[in-house]
């Protein structure tokens, strides 16, 4: 019985050191370094990012009554907004859309109080994105303003 035991302990051994040895990578395929031109794509909007976060804070301590007129107001803007410009050729530097986007972080405040709204919410993304996708269609990608 000792015997098979020291087998066994031996094969795992052997078996746990060649899957080691298999671990180690093959260095004779080098992947190329590639270098692109011109600055990568980065989210500087950290200013943003603090203002609606105080914007949550001040939003939880509104009365419901006051957070859901607030929140039936802006959700009347983007969906006037979204509904001016839906069959306009939109450039990609148009200040309609940095609006657009802007009012859709400023309204996520609100859905936190008013979670009835999230499928409206989720329903505007969707519009929205799809918009944007097909207006970008005709963007000329190869230009800093569409990259940003």
């Amino acid at each position: 019985m000792k015997r098979i035991k020291k087998r066994i302990i031996q094969f795992l051994i052997g078996l746990s050191l060649l899957y080691l040895v298999l671990l180690i990578p093959d260095n004779s395929n080098s992947v190329p370094v590639i270098h692109t031109k011109g600055k990568p794509f980065s989210w500087n909007r950290d200013d943003q990012w603090k203002k609606l976060e105080n914007n949550f804070k001040q939003v939880k301590l509104l009365s419901a009554y006051r957070s859901d007129s607030v929140l039936n107001v802006l959700k009347s803007e983007l969906e006037n907004k979204l509904a001016s410009i839906q069959y306009q050729n939109i450039l990609v530097n148009d200040s309609a859309l940095f609006v657009m986007e802007n009012k859709f972080f400023e309204v996520a405040a609100y859905i936190v109080n008013n979670q009835k709204s999230l499928i409206w919410y989720s329903d505007y993304y969707n519009r929205f994105r799809n918009f944007v996708k097909l207006q970008s269609q005709h963007w000329d990608m190869h230009t800093t303003v569409a990259r940003d």
